[in-house]
């Protein structure tokens, strides 16, 4: 299967979600708000579960800026997702973005596309999310997905993760939890880093911890540490560092989008690397710029 015909398989079945949810939607009532405004979400975010609601879809789109060491130097990217809920409690996306988990570094998404040199895609990435709990306490989700690439040189993956949303107060919360991805290496092309593929399966593990704050009711700001540790190997463990800066358009005092900028180092830290210099390494950094939208499918 050529990497042209599993994007258009990808981008026909969001077309079909979209157009499946109205047609199962029920009548939610005489609400004047429009289908873009999701009035059975938060408007804050530190209030969110970590999935939609049932009958709702959300919408991704970001771009992003990558810096990486000589020779690769500067890339950019456009990556398109989204996610769908028909049940209570559960979420299916095709997106690098989930609520509270940790981004990729690599390039992901349903529509992943990097501009350097020339045009690269990256790989989908289709998970399943069961959210328990709701309300502003204690609340976390289980997540499941698969990673699929679209170039040859990259490596078909699988995705697990526990994430939790705890609650210090009124305005702050700790998003946390443990994520792995498991790539199959078949030694014949590169890493999602750009290193050589080694053939071996690698596990890579990591622990996310996202501190938000809730500065006014409709923007937010956070910063992020993630403790990653590829395939337990002490030489390789790195401490990724980044912030973010989020405001929610509103409308009926409900959320209609999000838009967010973040700033990551993914690998500041690397206490380990046999370069002395490379231990502080402030030379790889993402600059995202992003919009999250929401459809309300059950309103008729």
């Amino acid at each position: 299967m050529t990497a042209l015909t599993r994007l258009v398989i990808v981008v026909s079945a969001m077309a079909m979600f979209t157009a499946y949810a109205p047609a199962r939607a029920d009548d939610a009532g005489a609400s004047s708000a429009p289908r873009i405004v999701l009035e059975r979400y938060p408007l804050r975010f530190i209030d969110r579960p970590l999935v939609i609601p049932n009958k709702s879809i959300r919408l991704d789109g970001a771009v992003r800026v990558d810096h990486h060491l000589p020779p690769s130097g500067n890339s950019g990217s456009i990556i398109l997702g989204g996610a769908v809920s028909f049940l209570d409690n559960l979420e299916i996306g095709i997106s690098p973005y989930r609520v509270g988990a940790p981004s990729p570094t690599q390039l992901e998404g349903a529509l992943p596309l990097r501009f350097a040199t020339d045009f690269e895609a990256g790989s989908i990435p289709v998970y399943a999310r069961y959210g328990f709990g709701h309300g502003t306490g204690l609340r976390a989700a289980l997540d499941a997905g698969v990673i699929i690439p679209l170039r040859s040189e990259l490596d078909f993956g699988l995705l697990v993760a526990l994430i939790t949303r705890v609650p210090l107060g009124s305005r702050v919360v700790i998003d946390t939890g443990l994520q792995a991805r498991i790539f199959f290496r078949d030694g014949k092309g590169v890493t999602e880093a750009g290193q050589p593929d080694d053939g071996d399966t690698d596990v890579l593990p990591e622990v996310p911890v996202h501190v938000m704050v809730q500065i006014t009711d409709q923007l937010w700001a956070g910063a992020r540490v993630g403790l990653k540790w590829p395939k337990f190997d002490p030489d390789t463990f790195t401490v990724a560092m980044g912030a973010e800066l989020g405001y929610t358009f509103s409308a009926y005092g409900s959320p209609a989008a999000d838009v967010f900028v973040r700033f990551d180092m993914p690998r500041l830290f690397v206490p380990n690397a046999d370069v002395t210099p490379m231990r502080v390494n402030q030379e790889e950094w993402q600059l995202t710029m992003a919009l999250r939208g929401y459809i309300d499918v059950a309103r008729k």
